[in-house]
């Protein structure tokens, strides 16, 4: 799998690759790897439909193919409709120095947690600069594509370490987008 620093959190082909993601196994106990005040995201994640906010609502109802939506950036829309058709379940591996997610469709995002900017150049969308880092016991994800559009997503878990807060936002150009979704742990 390759690894990109592209992250959209919300890449959406699970049904084919469901099943495979909720059998792998969900470890939600506390790691000694892990510092204390970083929980463990480790595990396989389920969106939760019901909880969680239609995306393409936050879009003002818009075609997600309308490249007007994100910048008139047509690659930049048509990534996210991938992304968000592959993010209906993902697994997220955890150490003390990186978080890589794989989605469902295959695709693996590996982000660095010191917080410092890396640089990569992704297919369609050109240059993209990522970070991770731990802000307040949330690991806080932000892409610049270019000079104007910044999208930040930011992972929370739940006191019971049985459900995973996502919350999406992009920044201009355009108005400002925001979504959140919620995930239960898989089974097992």
């Amino acid at each position: 799998m390759s690894a990109e620093w592209l992250h959209l959190p919300f890449t959406l082909t699970a049904a084919t690759l469901a099943a495979t993601l909720s059998s792998c196994s969900s470890g939600h106990g506390r790691r000694p790897e892990i510092e204390p005040d970083r929980p463990d995201l480790a595990g396989t994640w389920l969106l939760d439909d019901l909880a969680s906010d239609d995306p393409w609502e936050s879009f003002g109802g818009r075609n997600p193919a309308d490249p007007g939506l994100l910048g008139g950036n047509r690659q930049l829309t048509d990534a996210m409709s991938n992304i968000l058709a592959a993010a209906r379940a993902f697994k997220i591996e955890q150490n003390d120095s990186t978080v890589a997610i794989t989605l469902a469709n295959g695709r693996q995002y590996v982000f660095h947690l010191d917080g410092r900017w890396v640089e990569r150049r992704v297919e369609g969308l050109g240059i993209v600069f990522a970070r991770a880092r731990w802000m307040d016991g949330t690991l806080e994800v932000e892409r610049r594509l270019d000079s104007r559009v910044r999208l930040t997503t930011t992972y929370a878990l739940s006191e019971d370490g049985r459900r995973l807060f996502v919350k999406f936002r992009k920044s201009p150009p355009g108005r400002i987008i925001k979504f959140h979704r919620v995930y239960d742990a898989a089974p097992g």
